[in-house]
């Protein structure tokens, strides 16, 4: 994912009082007609919470614990395809019942298991023997994929794996006596019904009121500044987390230099760490603007003392941080979180820690921080 606005138009009501004009240091030109911009589609796309213990709670309330009563007349148990022996006939009579029904995973990928356990009698054996009782226990385990189609409608593939751990049968005269094509059937039955049961439930998140929510903000007009007032107006082209893939980049640069990649190379070290000072400094200017009302020379000059850049990239900086406030921020922000995060997982995992199992949240796609966080802490449990 990634985030982009794409400007309609910015009206200023007022002249710029913070603004200095110098003939060293001229201020940008002020906008005095609407930009226009090509029209384009857009797309949003947002993660959605799945509360997994209510979705738990809903499918174990619906799937009824006894799956498979079995109550079946006397009939051949054991064909001896003999024209001298007859055909063995038994009574069948039992029940197949399930343990509670746990759900893990994240995305758009859950794991289901489902303990099974089986007892079945066997009576009126050949009119030999009265009774015989076997037991059977399975767990089942399905992979289920969830998806949403155009017309907003939830739903679900469950791609299921099952075997036997004590497959139940009955041993008679050297033969054996089978039930488990007796539970299948219904197994199959259970696991095929979760595609229509599970839709359901997730129907209830109301997906596309999230999304409606979301997306009337973008084209809501802010002021983003009172004195003087500024309005703007915002149309979303892309929609993706500069903390999230920003601060990936800068947890990146640290991972080079904890892999020793500056050993030997002292000017490139000095490079790495005042980059760091950079991306540091930013949150100061940023937030010295925009919270505690810094004129754009102040900023500049405060940029220009901290980093040592020439004030003329120092004030192309300080320009944008103007015009687009918060976004410098998220590079440092984001590196923190990635940092904290990588580091308690590696604090959790002791001597199994393998940072390649931490980097693979990579595959879930860009996210909010709080997602993330949320994320790698389930990944953790």
């Amino acid at each position: 994912m990634q985030r982009g606005l794409t400007g309609i138009a910015i009206l200023t009501l007022a002249p710029l009082a913070a603004c200095t004009d110098q003939a060293s240091n001229p201020a940008p030109p002020r906008l005095k007609e609407p930009l226009v911009l090509k029209e384009q589609a857009s797309t949003i796309r947002i993660p959605v919470a799945i509360p997994l213990k209510e979705l738990e709670a809903a499918i174990n309330a619906e799937v009824p614990q006894v799956l498979e009563r079995i109550d079946e007349p006397q009939q051949a148990c054991i064909k001896t395809k003999s024209k001298l022996l007859p055909d063995i006939s038994c009574r069948l009579v039992g029940t197949v019942r399930r343990g509670p029904i746990r759900l893990t995973g994240s995305g758009n990928v859950l794991r289901l298991s489902m303990p099974v356990s089986a007892v079945v009698r066997a009576e009126n054996i050949g009119k030999i023997i009265k009774r015989e009782t076997a037991t059977g226990a399975m767990n089942v385990t399905a992979r289920v994929t969830l998806g949403l189609s155009r017309d907003w409608r939830p739903h679900a593939k469950v791609a299921a794996d099952y075997n036997w751990t004590n497959k139940i049968g009955i041993d008679f005269l050297g033969r054996r006596i089978t039930f488990a094509s007796k539970v299948d059937p219904k197994l199959r039955q259970i696991l095929s019904g979760l595609e229509r049961t599970l839709p359901r439930h997730l129907d209830k998140v109301q997906a596309r009121s999230q999304v409606q929510r979301i997306w009337a903000k973008g084209f809501t007009s802010v002021r983003v500044k009172t004195e003087p007032q500024i309005w703007a107006r915002f149309t979303p082209e892309r929609v993706g987390f500069s903390g999230y893939s920003e601060g990936w980049a800068l947890y990146t640069e640290q991972l080079a230099d904890e892999m020793g990649m500056y050993e030997g190379d002292p000017l490139g070290k000095v490079g790495y760490l005042q980059s760091l000072l950079f991306r540091a400094t930013r949150l100061v200017v940023d937030s010295g603007m925009h919270a505690k009302r810094w004129s754009r020379e102040k900023a500049t000059d405060y940029f220009i003392a901290t980093t040592g850049i020439a004030r003329g990239r120092s004030q192309g900086e300080i320009d944008r941080y103007t015009v687009w406030p918060g976004q410098a921020c998220s590079y440092k922000i984001g590196h923190t979180v990635w940092v904290r995060l990588r580091d308690e997982a590696k604090a959790k995992a002791g001597a199994n820690w393998d940072p390649r199992q931490f980097h693979e949240v990579l595959r879930k796609g860009a996210m909010p921080l709080a997602v993330l966080d949320r994320v790698v802490r389930g990944r953790m449990a």
